[in-house]
């Protein structure tokens, strides 16, 4: 049997990752605050930078963020299948949410997405001034977040989305808040979904921030199948096929590690009987902020989404 004991040279390198990961958690911080105050500052210039140019910063320091992790040897992130996706027309990414790093993770990558943020952070000290800046939307405002949601799609934007709604709190999925797919089906964009797995369970919910990880913590980001909305089905029925096809996916790795894979909410969501005539394949898998991208919750005619 294969031994499982780390090698020499990861016990001498923990000390070095252990100092790496408290810095690197120290300079989020700090630097999403300085960040932050800078562009409330610049919102009071008579003129503002626009959006994109303001997405371009993000990127970059997010890109330079994640390139030290990787560089100082903390972190390993893997990105699987993202170039095959098409550049010339918008969509709706939607991930699972295990990690705080999810969202800079993907802004590393691609600098023209959209994110949608809590509206909570909108009414409070912690006002997102950056995301303002850079043309994010929040989860607020029902219809009108909906159409600008779809201007965005219908421009050749990708909109970022974490349909959980928060980090994944137990098993391999939260049930999914069906926003997304109402904006699906409203700006006939697909849904791309993307499989996060965070081997380490670095800055999830099961673990507090000062608790160091195993590290070098493992994110491995994997393209997976995409959806198109069905004009005969409902929203729930749109969330819930989407849903089905993540849980088995990511199930599958918790089966893995010989861990149980609760259904937090309760039910279980049985796969569809065969693909559905519009789900996309082929895409063949090849090497390559809480707060940020949560789904639109509210209430339209009355009718929760």
């Amino acid at each position: 049997m294969k031994s499982t004991r780390p090698s020499l040279a990861h016990r001498l390198l923990q000390p070095w990752w252990i100092v790496c990961y408290y810095v690197f958690l120290l300079l989020f911080g700090l630097g999403s605050m300085g960040f932050n105050l800078l562009c409330g500052g610049l919102k009071l210039l008579p003129r503002q930078p626009s959006p994109e140019r303001v997405r371009g910063w993000i990127h970059g320091i997010m890109r330079l963020y994640v390139g030290l992790m990787q560089g100082t040897g903390v972190a390993q992130v893997s990105y699987q299948g993202f170039e095959h996706l098409p550049r010339d027309r918008g969509m709706i990414i939607a991930a699972n949410h295990p990690s705080i790093l999810d969202a800079p993770l993907f802004l590393a990558r691609y600098p023209h997405l959209v994110c949608l943020y809590k509206a909570a952070l909108h009414n409070s000290l912690l006002r997102p001034a950056a995301a303002e800046l850079a043309g994010y939307l929040s989860n607020e405002g029902g219809v009108d977040a909906i159409r600008r949601a779809a201007s965005q799609l219908e421009e050749g934007s990708w909109l970022l989305v974490f349909p959980e709604g928060t980090r994944t709190e137990n098993g391999a999925l939260n049930r999914l808040q069906p926003g997304f797919a109402f904006i699906a089906q409203r700006s006939r964009a697909p849904v791309q979904t993307v499989l996060v797995r965070n081997h380490s369970n670095v800055l999830s919910k099961r673990r507090r921030y000062f608790q160091v990880p195993e590290l070098p913590a493992r994110v491995e980001l994997e393209v997976g199948e995409r959806f198109y909305p069905d004009d005969g089905e409902t929203i729930r029925e749109f969330t819930q096929r989407i849903e089905a096809y993540l849980r088995a996916e990511l199930e599958k790795d918790l089966a893995s590690y010989g861990a149980e894979a609760p259904n937090p909410a309760g039910e279980i969501l049985e796969h569809p009987s065969g693909p559905h005539p519009q789900l996309q394949h082929g895409l063949a898998p090849a090497p390559d902020g809480e707060g940020c991208a949560h789904p639109l919750e509210s209430r339209v005619g009355g009718d929760r989404w």
